[in-house]
């Protein structure tokens, strides 16, 4: 198996989907589950999981496997729902024995599910961003996002430094990750800036007309709007936003903010003066290289960001099956720690702890995509 730094990855995949013939795994394959939302107003998060999950095991396989074994991938459906979620976790331990597992990027279901895993001793990496995830002190849960704690860091001194915004709106999505967001955002305002929001509004999960919580902003008179929502609430806001007139203020999202699906539901043109602190844009040279192997391979765009990670987090575990030289999960889980990684959407090193990412991308969203601003590192020795 070759090294897995991002930029031979998309070469590799390329040789192997153009049909050169690589060496070929063989023997019982290392199970990997991967957690998707397949039906549901989330959907599109887990559609795009799955697929970069599939393009990965794809190319690794082709490319020899791990430990000339090949990765076999085990998909089931949360249906976004926590009661789902669990049930999926316990049969992805007690059923089908995977070695490790990709699960969501929704916090309020990696809430749900991360004792399954640890009473089961199942490495699994997630995605949510709430700052509470690594605290429960789960030896075998792996954050594979930038923690809020970073994250409002960056927003706010973006809203205050840059934008010289000094009546902010909170509006957050109603869920663990929005509220553990909220409160680490105003917090920041407040302690470095001695600001206090001149309103905190709740976005409802899976709303369907966003005209209450976007009036609720108007209301306040904001010159600046911190939001932390998800892609499907993200859409409907910014639909209500360019409806009422209100595009002049400056948005500064979070990741769900700015996924594709979330723009295109709005329209390009109600997307505008939306700036992100986020995983990706579209104008970075791997991302660019991986949207057109995205498309070769399933003949249309991805929709979230979800389809990277994805793929990122397969070749994450790959090293680490190779580096434990075992699919025993207990082992892929120590050598989890100390791997560092150059992925698609960021430089992967991975913590005692669980944190794995230490920078944030500041984008803004010009023409419908998103657009490189500025990268912000922090010592991977900072407390979270």
């Amino acid at each position: 198996m070759r090294p897995f730094q991002v930029g031979g990855l998309i070469v590799l995949a390329l040789v192997v989907l153009g049909g050169v013939s690589l060496a070929q795994a063989s023997g019982k394959p290392i199970k990997i589950g991967v957690a998707c939302e397949l039906t549901g107003t989330r959907a599109m998060n887990g559609i795009d999981r799955m697929r970069g999950a599939q393009m990965a095991v794809e190319a690794i396989n082709k490319a020899g496997g791990v430990l000339g074994r090949p990765l076999e991938l085990v998909i089931e459906d949360t249906k976004g729902e926590s009661p789902v979620a669990i049930a999926v976790a316990e049969k992805f331990a007690q059923v089908h024995k995977v070695s490790a597992v990709i699960e969501t990027s929704f916090s309020f279901l990696n809430v749900a599910v991360h004792e399954v895993y640890w009473n089961a001793g199942i490495p699994f990496l997630v995605g949510g961003s709430s700052p509470a995830l690594t605290k429960y002190g789960n030896p075998y849960l792996f954050r594979t996002r930038t923690s809020d704690t970073i994250t409002s860091a960056v927003m706010a001194s973006f809203a205050v430094e840059t934008l010289k915004a000094k009546r902010i709106v909170v509006a957050h999505i109603m869920d663990d990750f929005g509220y553990g967001a909220r409160d680490a955002v105003t917090k920041v305002l407040k302690d470095l800036y001695g600001i206090t929001p001149v309103a905190v509004v709740g976005i409802p999960a899976n709303l369907t007309d966003a005209t209450g919580p976007v009036l609720e902003i108007a209301k306040a008179n904001p010159d600046a709007v911190i939001q932390y929502a998800h892609g499907w609430e993200s859409g409907h806001v910014y639909k209500t936003r360019y409806e009422r007139g209100l595009t002049k203020i400056p948005w500064i999202v979070s990741m769900g903010g700015i996924d594709p699906a979330a723009i295109r539901m709005a329209g390009a043109d109600a997307v505008i003066n939306v700036f992100s602190v986020a995983d990706f844009a579209y104008d970075e040279p791997n991302v660019r290289a991986f949207r057109q192997l995205f498309m070769n391979t399933w003949g249309e765009d991805f929709m979230t960001h979800e389809s990277m990670r994805a793929w990122d987090l397969v070749h994450l575990l790959a090293l680490a099956i190779q580096k434990a030289g075992s699919d025993d999960p207990k082992a892929i889980r120590d050598a989890l720690v100390g791997i560092h990684m150059r992925g698609i959407r960021y430089d992967i090193q991975v913590r005692e702890d669980g944190e794995c990412i230490f920078e944030n991308k500041i984008l803004e969203v010009v023409n419908g995509e998103t657009r490189f601003r500025k990268l912000v590192r922090f010592p991977t020795a900072i407390k979270l």
